[in-house]
């Protein structure tokens, strides 16, 4: 009885936060960010749309093209510097075309817009873990 109490405390207990200075990202965010928007640029008068990026640890696309033809991080070094993970996520609406960098970084996510879309932007926000009881 007083191994499954100890077991089922460590479930109710949220894990702990991971420190992070996020002012660095966006600092990191703000340096590689014009490189990014023209490297966008060129890409998309060359292929019709944005490139799409996969989060850095990996997942199917939807232009899967995008990874067989380019690597980004050729043209855009500061994103290897960037800690946690990463993706852009590319949309078409009848307002126009964007894309949206994503960075997760612990807990804690950031959406950066490009495009009409500026409701996409969002600030770092603490991601909800969930507790259970």
């Amino acid at each position: 009885m007083g191994i499954l109490l100890t077991f089922a405390n460590s479930y109710t207990q949220a894990a702990p936060r991971v420190q992070v200075d996020l002012g660095l990202v966006d600092d990191q965010i703000e340096a590689l960010w014009p490189a990014l928007v023209t490297y966008q640029e060129d890409y998309r008068f060359d292929q019709g749309h944005y490139y799409q990026l996969l989060w850095s640890d990996g997942m199917t696309p939807v232009q899967p093209d995008d990874q067989a033809q380019e690597n980004i991080y050729l043209y855009v070094p500061g994103l290897t510097g960037l800690p946690g993970v990463h993706k852009i996520d590319i949309y078409e609406r009848s307002t126009g075309v964007g894309l949206v960098l994503e960075v997760e970084v612990g807990e804690w996510y950031r959406k950066v817009n490009f495009g009409p879309d500026v409701n996409r932007d969002q600030d770092w926000t603490l991601r909800a873990t969930e507790v259970i009881t």
